[in-house]
């Protein structure tokens, strides 16, 4: 679910912020930048500015953990991500920070949902076309598919990942049928969906508040409701809408339209009420699902460790007994002659 990441860390030295240590100084402002390239491909991009004393580092967190963001990150290996920025910016600093005064400028989430044929592909992209953006988000469509996103890097991103030109084409072809759909979030909007400010720590690892954020941003675009074909979507607003309201719940699915603000105003409306109703006002004709059910990956955490706590108590319970069956057993009599 981790893509691209960026954090900051205050208080740095620079006494390694030099040429000779691989650093660009920049030409318009007080500030130096490198980009390190792992071996697996992935690479880390260091911005140092000089008057705050802050270090900026841009990365994607699926690629570090794979060498590729086709494939979703891991949170059971999350400790070798750590390491490796922990290792990072020691190498290149001298100082050793660890990733939990690392606080987060940027995150995006994302998920990635496999079809067998192209034409499940094209009808969940077909769903996305209709999303209404939100407030101050300027809508973008290209070939395969559409950026909603505002002037300080929030928003919405759907796409085929198959069709990536960013990916290699061998590792394309072997793609299936695949959209992406990433959320984008700037420090401002990561600040208010957590409830604080969150750290590199808190996000690499704790993968049940990833998914409850995740569920969170699809509430903003009114996602994390049941999602139903065209016709369901018609019964429900014959039961539930006016006759105005249903000619717009039409218009914004049969053609939908950003750009008129009067006009969005009943969108918006319509979009309110259907929330209300439970119902996402976007019609699919093919089954999706975009809410993470939470209590599943809490209750398959409890479970893995449930089952470790019995391996551990049954090898002590062993060990336990193999020591009281060796002790010799002494009986004492009292003599009362």
């Amino acid at each position: 679910m981790l893509d691209t990441i960026r954090v900051s860390i205050t208080e740095m030295p620079d006494n390694r912020i030099t040429e000779e240590n691989g650093w660009t100084d920049t030409s318009n402002f007080p500030s130096a930048y490198k980009k390190i390239c792992l071996n697996n491909k992935a690479s880390i991009f260091m911005q140092y500015f000089y008057w705050t004393r802050t270090l900026v580092m841009s990365f994607s967190a699926s690629k570090i953990q794979h060498g590729t963001n086709a494939t979703a990150y891991d949170f059971d290996r999350s400790g070798a991500v750590e390491s490796i920025i922990e290792q990072t910016v020691e190498l290149e600093t001298g100082v050793k920070v660890r990733t939990k005064d690392m606080l987060i400028c940027r995150l995006d989430l994302n998920r990635d949902f496999v079809f067998k044929t192209e034409e499940r592909a094209n009808a969940t992209l077909e769903f996305s076309n209709k999303i209404l953006p939100s407030r101050y988000e300027k809508r973008l469509d290209y070939d395969t598919g559409l950026t909603s996103q505002t002037k300080k890097g929030n928003g919405v991103r759907v796409y085929r990942k198959d069709k990536d030109t960013h990916l290699p084409k061998p590792e394309r072809d072997a793609m299936d049928p695949t959209v992406r759909f990433e959320f984008q979030m700037n420090r401002k909007l990561a600040t208010k969906i957590f409830g604080e400010r969150p750290n590199l720590h808190q996000v690499l690892t704790n993968q049940v508040k990833i998914e409850i954020v995740w569920n969170k941003l699809l509430d903003i675009y009114a996602l994390n409701k049941k999602i139903v074909s065209r016709n369901e979507l018609h019964r429900f607003g014959i039961h539930n809408l006016t006759l105005g309201q249903r000619e717009t719940l039409k218009q914004m699915n049969d053609t939908p339209s950003f750009s008129d603000k009067k006009y969005r105003q009943k969108q918006l409306a319509v979009t309110r009420k259907m929330k209300s109703l439970g119902i996402c006002p976007y019609s699919c004709e093919t089954a999706i699902t975009l809410t993470i059910k939470v209590c599943n990956t809490i209750m398959k955490m409890r479970k893995e460790k449930r089952i470790w706590n019995n391996t551990a108590n049954k090898r002590h319970h062993k060990n336990r007994t193999t020591i009281r069956d060796t002790k010799r057993s002494i009986k004492w009599y009292l003599d009362s002659s």
